[in-house]
């Protein structure tokens, strides 16, 4: 018996269950949490040293590439990136797909406090898993409409979705300022 025939033959059973389905989802809507930049963590680590009064040369020479060859040995990394500028070391690490970050994190941790290299005005590395925040909803408008009639629909979508409740905000990106043209008549 499929299960097209189950749901003819018992209707109230599968409208029930429908019912209780609408009603967990209307109080798992009423607890969730609201957020106006949501803040969502990254599968990144960044490293971030300071050595005080320190040229960035000598900052990558004693700093930078001495943790990079000690991330050497990890297996989870996808990508390393450094940036090393006067008096700071940055190094972020991009991981691998399915990484636990969090064990990751210990053993970086544990990696970076370990090594007796860096100079002793260094600071103590730092090591921190990279968060963001972005807004939770994107809209783009588009078309082979003049710009400013494109920017007043982005402006009345705009107020239509701040008048929606429990909108906090709505910003318009992208617009540009109106241009006046002035073509001189060189022969004039």
């Amino acid at each position: 018996m499929g299960i097209i025939q189950f749901s003819i033959r018992n209707s109230l059973v599968v409208n029930l269950f429908l019912l209780i389905i609408v009603i967990a989802g209307a109080l798992a809507w009423t607890n969730l949490p609201q957020e106006m930049f949501p803040v969502v963590d990254l599968d990144r680590v960044r490293i971030t040293t300071e050595f005080e009064g320190a040229p960035p040369a000598e900052v990558e020479k004693q700093i930078t590439l001495v943790i990079e060859e000690e991330l050497e040995s990890l297996p989870d990394i996808d990508l390393v990136t450094s940036e090393s500028s006067e008096s700071l070391s940055k190094i972020e690490i991009q991981l691998k797909p399915d990484t636990d970050v969090d064990d990751f994190l210990i053993e970086v941790r544990a990696l970076v406090d370990a090594i007796d290299d860096l100079p002793e005005e260094a600071e103590t590395a730092t090591v921190s898993r990279l968060k963001t925040r972005f807004p939770v909803v994107s809209l783009a408008l588009y078309g082979d409409i003049p710009p400013g009639l494109l920017y007043t629909m982005a402006e009345d979508v705009r107020r239509d979705i701040l008048s929606l409740p429990g909108v906090g905000s709505v910003g318009i990106a992208g617009d540009r300022d109106w241009e006046l043209w002035i073509v001189v008549d060189p022969r004039r």
